[in-house]
């Protein structure tokens, strides 16, 4: 610890202004403090060069930044100047030359003092011709549209992607309206076999009833048997009164009957048989119910 000894006029004496720094910070500093002024320093030394400005003027913000990290025990050589440097004035067009006639230069011809003084030089040249200016004019406007035309690109293409994004949900929300609103599939009837057997005799039930109650009208029904308006035949097959409501005659048969001498299954005698046999002629055949025939 520092033992401060003051001369008459209040200055600390024994100590050189380098010791005394060192001594306040290490007593009043705090390390988190010196490591935020060490990061703020860092960001000074990538300074933007401003043409509009003396070079001096970039210079001397780059120095400064440089003792004081100096002070704060963080060494700065005067390559890492250098290439800062050069990273900002890399960005002017005009000093494309002039970089890479520094470039060529020796490696112990390339001090600070030198870069200093070698774009000092450049930029100087630059502002006193008129050709380069003009250049430089058109090549500055260009630049600045090219900037302006990335940033509206940016934009656009933010702008885009936030309306597919809407689309997106537009679409989805329209695909779940769209499935809240479609009816249900129907259900199916399913009978089991129960059912379905008492369906087949219902069905029976209903054709056997339909065959008994036409049975009596046109168009050649016949009677159920054993009903009160089918009477028997007699031992030879007659019959005391119509049974078929057609005019139907068979050869073998005779008349009131359902077939015709064509379609008779009960032929006896196929050589005597006439099959063009009809009730207006019936060629000699039966005439077993020919008395039915006008009733």
């Amino acid at each position: 610890m520092y033992n401060l000894t003051q001369d008459n006029n209040g200055d600390v004496v024994g100590y050189t202004a380098i010791e005394l720094f060192q001594h306040l910070m290490d007593q009043y500093v705090q390390p988190e403090d010196v490591a935020d002024q060490v990061t703020a320093l860092h960001k000074v030394l990538e300074q933007q060069y401003d043409p509009t400005e003396e070079p001096q003027v970039y210079y001397k913000l780059v120095q400064d930044a440089r003792n004081t990290l100096e002070s704060l025990n963080e060494s700065i050589d005067e390559a890492t100047l250098i290439r800062h440097g050069l990273n900002q004035f890399k960005e002017h067009i005009d000093l494309k030359l002039d970089i890479k006639e520094w470039k060529k230069q020796d490696t112990v011809n390339k001090t600070w003092k030198k870069f200093k003084s070698h774009f000092t030089k450049a930029i100087n040249d630059n502002k006193n011709d008129t050709g380069t200016l003009k250049a430089l004019g058109m090549a500055n406007a260009v630049k600045e549209e090219i900037n302006k035309n990335k940033e509206n690109m940016k934009v656009f293409a933010q702008a885009s992607m936030e309306a597919n994004q809407k689309i997106n949900l537009l679409e989805q929300h329209c695909a779940a309206l769209m499935a809240e609103r479609q009816p249900p599939p129907p259900q199916q009837q399913t009978m089991d076999a129960k059912s379905q057997q008492i369906q087949v005799l219902t069905d029976r039930l209903n054709q056997l009833e339909l065959n008994k109650s036409g049975g009596g009208g046109g168009g050649g029904g016949f009677r159920a048997l054993g009903s009160n308006g089918f009477p028997k035949n007699g031992k030879d097959g007659t019959r005391t009164c119509r049974r078929w409501s057609n005019d139907e005659y068979c050869w073998t048969c005779g008349f009131d009957i359902k077939h015709n001498s064509m379609t008779c299954k009960y032929i006896k005698d196929a050589a005597a048989h006439k099959k063009e046999a009809t009730a207006a002629n019936p060629m000699g055949g039966s005439t077993r119910n020919l008395h039915l025939r006008s009733t």
